[in-house]
């Protein structure tokens, strides 16, 4: 196994949030005991636990889950997940998404031509 950008990671989380992984109780089930494993080389951490491990950890899931994948699949393998999911939403554009969630009453209608250049107008673009 090769897993020292997931380890670093690790360890670089776990630092800033003050959680020693080098001694976490031997027979104790849980997220701590999955990760000294990880931290030793003697595990992968499963993809269905990064959410786990992260809110353990008091990180971002993202920050974990590129190097828990590379345990598992190659770079080309991820490049083609990478390329079937949208593109994620930056915090302005999730900002944006709230405003017009609370704004709506029930149902978001699709942009009218109006709203669209009401937008563009509010945004300073160009037709």
């Amino acid at each position: 196994m090769n897993n020292t950008d997931l380890r670093s990671a690790i360890l670089e989380a776990a630092t800033a949030a003050g959680i020693d992984l080098a001694s976490p109780a031997a027979n104790q089930p849980g997220i701590a005991t999955v990760l000294a494993r990880v931290i030793e080389d003697e595990a992968k951490l499963p993809l269905d636990r990064v959410d786990d491990a992260a809110a353990f950890l008091g990180c971002e899931a993202d920050r974990l889950m590129l190097p828990a994948l590379r345990l598992f699949f190659s770079d080309d393998a991820i490049a083609l997940i990478e390329r079937a999911l949208p593109p994620a939403l930056t915090p302005a554009e999730e900002a944006w998404l709230k405003v017009i969630r609370a704004a709506a009453a029930g149902a978001v209608p699709p942009p009218t031509r109006f709203a669209r250049n009401m937008v563009r107008a509010m945004l300073a673009q160009k037709d």
